[in-house]
């Protein structure tokens, strides 16, 4: 079963649990007398256990590859057999790392180059 998102109890009610904060969602293991997790009651939300975890041979990856994270025009150069994923970067890497892409014909998994030039090249005619 991967995948599964393990989440505190009452993350979605209150802020400081992280009610819009994604941040703020944390794991920890449900304690208390008439807790609801803790005594896996049908309908409430599933608690850590032996057995959720990842195969080996998938642990770790996205679509069946490793993940590479790019921050630079550099990192490019590196992409065999990896999905591949755009960093937290400014506008200005963002752009040439979205020309070089449309080139190469790359693919992304959080960002879309051939938009993101399309976007760039409408707010400068305006």
């Amino acid at each position: 079963m991967p995948n599964k998102k393990f989440l505190r109890r009452n993350t979605n009610e209150y802020l400081k649990l992280g009610k819009k904060r994604k941040k703020a969602q944390k794991w920890r293991r449900p304690r208390g007398r008439d807790n609801k997790m803790r005594l896996k009651t049908k309908g409430h939300p599933l608690v850590v256990k032996v057995g959720y975890k990842q195969n080996k041979l998938h642990r770790g990856k996205v679509n069946g590859k490793d993940l590479k994270i790019i921050m630079t025009i550099n990192d490019l150069n590196e992409i065999r057999g990896k999905t591949l994923q755009l960093g937290k970067i400014g506008m200005k890497k963002k752009i040439a790392i979205a020309k070089i892409a449309v080139e190469k014909n790359i693919d992304f998994i959080n960002f879309n180059p051939k938009k993101t030039l399309e976007s760039v090249k409408a707010k400068e005619k305006k």
